[in-house]
């Protein structure tokens, strides 16, 4: 995974205790975020976070006390992401920000919109087999370590991912904690939070979750890359998209190509 890679060089870059490396994702495409124009702001203090070339920012001797971090960037919707040091590594904590791009062309991303409400709304994201490069090959569920055919390396940025059904109408999402021993040829292996039993199953699709925007009042944004008429295999590009409303799961399976889906709302009052 491209994170790790770099991480291994951090603690070579400072003399000083590293308290917390940031990658901010663009949640559309799935890339590292360059913005020059970019604020991290803690308890409305501005962060002096380190830019490094390599698409990351480092805070160093700030004490590893739990906050809630804001960022601001330009082309982008303000996020807030809480950091909570018990779930990050103890050597270099690391967190990946799913940052929303503004309806407008990010990284030569055609983007398409839906926005509504639904009340009793919490969250809101979505997958696509258009972005999906790994393969579910064995999960232990005692050592919570998932192994995986590795198609693409280096194809993803980021810890959290989804493991789509065999019916491509559903997805269990789960956060990567650890990246294990593993090779091209081999495979990976991610230590994880855990996967449903009914979603371990071989060849099962690992997709890349793109992250949407939920109010407290239910209001929503969900901003996806538009695609292509067809990929290339000849199949529709059909997002699967899930919310969770009043605590329990919907989903729904959206063509972007249909004329009465590209703008509005999603119609979970047919489901």
């Amino acid at each position: 995974m491209p994170g790790d890679k770099l991480l291994k060089g951090v603690d070579t870059i400072f003399k000083y205790q590293t308290d917390l490396v940031i990658y901010l994702i663009d949640t559309v495409s799935g890339s590292v975020i360059s913005e020059e124009n970019v604020a991290l702001i803690r308890n409305k203090t501005f962060l002096n976070a380190i830019k490094k070339d390599m698409g990351f920012y480092v805070l160093y001797n700030t004490g590893r006390e739990n906050f809630k971090l804001t960022v601001c960037a330009d082309g982008y919707e303000r996020k807030e992401f809480p950091v909570n040091y018990e779930r990050l590594d103890s050597k270099i904590p690391a967190i990946y920000v799913q940052m929303v791009p503004k309806r407008s062309l990010k990284n030569d991303t055609a983007i398409w919109e839906l926005k509504g409400n639904i009340s009793g709304l919490t969250t809101i994201d979505a997958v696509s087999e258009e972005d999906s490069f790994l393969y579910f090959k064995e999960y232990r569920k005692e050592e919570q370590v998932l192994s995986l055919f590795n198609c693409r390396e280096g194809a993803y940025a980021g810890r959290q991912y989804a493991v789509i059904n065999p019916g491509k109408t559903a997805y269990a999402v789960f956060e990567i904690q650890q990246e294990l021993s593993g090779s091209p040829l081999s495979g990976k292996q991610w230590k994880i939070d855990g996967i449903p039993e009914k979603f371990c199953i071989p060849n099962a699709v690992i997709a890349r979750v793109v992250h949407g925007i939920a109010e407290q009042n239910g209001d929503y944004i969900l901003r996806l890359k538009a695609g292509s008429d067809f990929r290339k295999d000849g199949k529709k590009n059909i997002y699967i998209i899930r919310c969770i409303v009043n605590g329990t799961e919907k989903f729904c399976c959206l063509d972007w190509q249909d004329e009465n889906q590209k703008s509005g709302g999603i119609p979970w009052e047919r489901w």
